[in-house]
């Protein structure tokens, strides 16, 4: 039987028995649900009959950053994907698409992010992938189902015709039914509380080998490990969770336990992290706990949680502890400096302390700078990105290059030089934050003047752009 005709069907069933519960009572509302609900078995028939297979085609070895399914099952739903495709024996190239992909091949990649995916799936370069599965056939039959219990429910005789209410039974007046109030979708802190409960009701042992635990906006995934090269990927949703079995190139050392997270609650970071950026992108839109490649504040691989603002271009870390990472806008050059001046107080120097080599605030829009330091005669270097915390300071050399003082550095007079720079390219005010600025000795390049400490603003990434450099007191030198 065709799509189309199995949705008239159920089209017709259902508006039959709308209008037989509207207008009669007694046994004849058993009936009446009977058709609605072989009505909506046969529609249920015809949506999943009218979608197309799985993406198929050659696999294709690819790096997942992005993997979200709408639902859980195939026939209703596709699944969003992004990553980077590495075709053999062609150049690798990234892909964002929509498409149907089987239980299984999502498996094989959500654990890790690393796997292959159907050619149809991905694409070629320079030509569409496949974006959708299902199309008109399946649209076509929801019209029909539509269009048709609407003209059963309105065109089938009313009142006299379905009054099949036996007349001896008592009429029964109906009772007022409180509504229900719609809940709202659970907050990304939310997920995470429950991916954790879930796990302590259906699996405890598994709260010993956690890897990852992953919140989005409608789900939780949360990964753990088995031993050997295996893994277990829990993935809920609207109550609901999935198991999945598959293989992983992380180990034990890179797993961690539920009782280490007893002092980080995520919905108070995720709350201070958001305070930190722009009103505009202070909506969380992914949370991320796992063990950290590095080594943090002294500690070895801590556990960090990671929370994504607007994509996953500005993030925010913390510690278990609920340590939070500082962030500051790029363009914000007090905060930059005030952050200089708290790395320094940890390290033992004070702002009046002549133990500055060099100062570099990054350029483009990503906040940061590197700061080289003196302890006797060797200088360290350490490198501070906002949302991260700063890795173990490196140790240079011995050097007797000149030094200055925190104190001597202003943050009007490095606004002043910026917004002077600025001027004399002419910057583009959406391009301000691109500025790179060093603070530091001048070198070579200012000849008899090479020791002089200079500020160098330096917006050669940007159209038009290039390096001017001031005294420390803000007066312009040379471009």
């Amino acid at each position: 039987m065709s799509s189309t005709v199995r949705a008239t069907a159920g089209g017709m069933l259902i508006g039959g028995g709308v209008a037989m519960g509207a207008y009669s009572g007694g046994w004849f509302l058993i009936l009446a649900v009977l058709f609605v609900v072989l009505g909506t078995g046969t529609i249920v028939t015809a949506l999943s009959r009218s979608t197309f297979p799985v993406a198929g085609g050659d696999p294709v070895p690819v790096d997942v950053d992005l993997i979200d399914r709408s639902a859980p099952n195939l026939a209703f739903s596709s699944t969003l994907i992004a990553g980077r495709a590495h075709p053999r024996g062609d150049a690798p190239f990234s892909f964002r698409t929509r498409a149907a992909l089987s239980n299984s091949q999502v498996a094989e990649i959500v654990a890790d992010g690393r796997g292959t995916l159907p050619s149809e799936a991905v694409g070629e370069p320079g030509a569409a992938p496949v974006i959708e599965h299902g199309g008109a056939r399946a649209r076509t039959s929801t019209v029909v189902t539509a269009l048709v219990a609407m003209w059963a429910t309105m065109l089938l005789p009313p009142s006299d015709f379905w009054d099949f209410t036996p007349e001896s039974t008592a009429a029964v007046s109906a009772q007022p039914v409180d509504e229900v109030a719609g809940t709202d979708a659970l907050s990304l802190g939310d997920l995470y509380d429950d991916a954790l409960a879930h796990l302590r009701s259906e699996s405890p042992e598994s709260l010993n080998s956690l890897l990852q635990i992953q919140t989005y906006d409608t789900y939780a995934i949360v990964d753990v490990y088995l031993g050997g090269d295996r893994a277990r990927t829990y993935t809920g949703w609207e109550g609901r969770w999935t198991v999945l079995d598959g293989s992983t190139d992380r180990r034990t050392a890179d797993t961690f336990t539920a009782d280490e997270l007893q002092e980080f609650s995520a919905q108070p970071f995720l709350a201070e992290a958001a305070a930190m950026v722009p009103p505009e992108l202070a909506t969380p839109e992914r949370l991320i706990v796992s063990r950290s490649d590095d080594d943090i504040l002294g500690e070895t691989r801590p556990i960090v949680a990671e929370s994504w603002f607007d994509g996953s271009s500005t993030r925010i870390h913390a510690t278990a502890d609920g340590t939070v990472a500082p962030w500051w806008p790029a363009e914000d050059l007090a905060a930059g400096l005030q952050q200089v001046e708290t790395a320094l107080a940890a390290r033992g120097i004070s702002a009046a302390d002549p133990l500055v080599k060099e100062i570099s605030f990054d350029s483009g829009n990503t906040p940061g700078f590197m700061l080289d330091y003196y302890r006797g005669d060797t200088y360290y270097r350490m490198w501070l990105r906002g949302g991260s915390f700063s890795e173990p300071d490196e140790a240079m050399s011995d050097s007797d290059l000149p030094r200055f003082r925190l104190a001597d550095v202003t943050a009007d007079t490095l606004e002043r030089v910026r917004d002077d720079a600025m001027s004399r390219f002419g910057i583009d005010p959406v391009d301000r934050g691109a500025a790179g600025v060093d603070i530091g000795f001048w070198g070579s390049e200012g000849g008899e003047r090479s020791d002089d400490i200079v500020i160098v603003v330096d917006y050669s990434s940007a159209r038009g752009g290039g390096e001017a450099v001031y005294t420390l007191g803000g007066d312009f030198i040379t471009e």
